[in-house]
């Protein structure tokens, strides 16, 4: 099978396609294999649109998983911060308060976040706490443990440095759609 060739395995000697003009954005899967035929298309030498069968097959280089597994993961949008408590710049909460972000995805099993990456500051210096990951490392909770003045007016800052999500890609605690850079997540709270 070469570039620009399709070879449909159980066609007769004779027939007629029909080709359909599809956008890249809308592709359909011809198959019916869960990979779009973009996908297969762009990868001609293990894919092919015409073959439901190649979508069990396992991909070169993906430890193990799947052509679907892998079409799957590329495919899941990046975790992100799905709600803050308390939300950004919230009145009225108790400076004791704990901070959570809820993640759209759990975090790695391997992933380990401490006071370096989740802290709070308040007249222009960290305070004291802690940060626990839920059992289902989708919720990263700060704890202060210092006490403040009921009146402090507290920034909580999430910044995952290279934690990964479990999917092992990067946090977008943005939503920007783009792997983690710079710029952490923080919330503003009285």
């Amino acid at each position: 099978m070469g570039p620009g060739v399709l070879r449909h395995q159980n066609a007769p000697d004779t027939g007629f396609y029909q080709v359909l003009l599809m956008p890249r954005e809308a592709p359909r899967d011809t198959d019916g294999d869960g990979l779009d035929d973009v996908f297969e298309l762009e990868r001609p030498e293990s894919l092919n649109p015409l073959d439901p069968a190649d979508a069990g097959r396992p991909a070169p280089g993906a430890g193990g998983k799947t052509w679907l597994e892998l079409y799957t993961e590329l495919r899941a949008p990046l975790t992100t911060v799905a709600d803050m408590s308390p939300f950004q710049n919230e009145d009225g909460v108790a400076v004791t308060r704990e901070a959570v972000f809820r993640l759209t995805r759990p975090l790695a099993p391997d992933a380990l976040l401490t006071v370096s990456n989740v802290h709070a500051t308040f007249g222009g210096r960290r305070i004291l706490g802690r940060v626990e990951i839920s059992a289902d490392r989708q919720a990263v909770t700060y704890f202060p443990t210092e006490n403040l003045p009921a009146s402090a007016r507290v920034r909580v800052t999430f910044d995952p440095g290279d934690a990964r999500d479990d999917l092992g890609r990067r946090l977008d605690l943005a939503g920007s759609g783009v792997s983690w850079q710079r710029g952490p997540r923080g919330l503003l709270t009285r």
